[in-house]
């Protein structure tokens, strides 16, 4: 794999952000809480700001996101998006082994949140994860 590099996203990867977040997860929200257009833009953008983000790049171009926010005895992964045509290709496993180190230096733990029709859910589970709480839509894993 070329050289991964990792950049604070901004305000103009705005649109960028919300079409990869649609292209990577609109079946299965719409499958499980139907997607209204309006509804999803007020959550991307209005809680998960931009500049929140990281954005991975492979030779200048972009090819994934994510996002984590650190609470008081966990870090919360709350959301991991790589394009389509870049997925199964480490760039997620890189990022998994990125955010375990971290908790390690923390002595904390990782936590998320995946809609259960989301086959990513094996991915998680490669990576140590175990569902530590369900819902009708969610699981919710924790990893060690």
């Amino acid at each position: 794999m070329n050289q991964m590099t990792m950049t604070q996203a901004t305000e103009a990867d705005e649109t960028w952000l919300f079409d990869l977040y649609q292209r990577c997860l609109k079946s299965y929200i719409e499958s499980t809480w139907g997607w209204d257009e309006v509804v999803q833009k007020q959550y991307f953008l209005g809680p998960l700001h931009p500049s929140l983000f990281k954005i991975i790049s492979v030779q200048q171009q972009n090819v994934a996101v994510y996002l984590v926010k650190q609470k008081n005895d966990h870090i919360w992964l709350e959301m991991l998006l790589v394009e389509p045509a870049w997925q199964r290709k480490g760039i997620g496993s890189f990022v998994m082994e990125e955010l375990k180190q971290q908790a390690k230096q923390q002595q904390q733990s990782i936590k998320l949140s995946v809609i259960k029709v989301n086959p990513v859910i094996g991915f998680y589970k490669k990576h140590g994860f175990t569902i530590i709480a369900r819902d009708d839509a969610t699981f919710q894993l924790c990893w060690p």
